[in-house]
């Protein structure tokens, strides 16, 4: 039995994908800026 997935789905989920990641490159981004602030503070954490 062939399983159809209709365009819109298809579009829902990979607009969903796009937002998830979007998300986690921020995250990273900060962690990134935070850990160069603190190698450029010399803090530990």
């Amino acid at each position: 039995m062939a399983t159809q997935i209709d365009s819109t789905t298809i579009i829902t989920r990979l607009a969903t994908r796009i937002a998830d990641l979007e998300i986690q490159h921020a995250i990273d981004q900060e962690t990134i800026h935070q850990l160069t602030e603190q190698n450029n503070t010399g803090e530990d954490d």
